[in-house]
């Protein structure tokens, strides 16, 4: 694998090194973990991989007006619908677009 990186076919592909999760470096403490997948790609330092967009349409999720972090605490207390404390008034928050009261 670290050979056909390496050999000017694949763009950048010199800072890219792959290992066999038995090969991995020791300083990494990564072989052991029944977590860590059976081959590793390690980029070298400043470099990141990005996929290239394809020609195919793609829904991104379900969007919703952005809210406030400080609110988090009555969007999730409304939409499991507790009774609880609450902070503030939730009438003026921007969320009111995402919940129904």
């Amino acid at each position: 694998m670290n050979e056909g990186l390496s050999s000017g076919k694949v763009e950048n592909g010199n800072y890219l090194k792959m290992f066999l999760k038995e090969k991995l470096p020791e300083r990494l403490h990564y072989s052991e973990s029944y977590r860590i997948p059976p081959i590793i790609g390690i980029l070298e330092e400043g470099y990141k991989v990005e996929m290239k967009r394809s020609k195919s349409r793609e829904c991104g999720g379900a969007h919703v007006p952005s809210f406030e972090n400080v609110e988090i605490y009555n969007v999730i207390n409304t939409i499991l619908k507790l009774k609880e404390h609450r902070i503030t008034d939730l009438r003026h928050f921007r969320f009111n677009s995402i919940v129904k009261f």
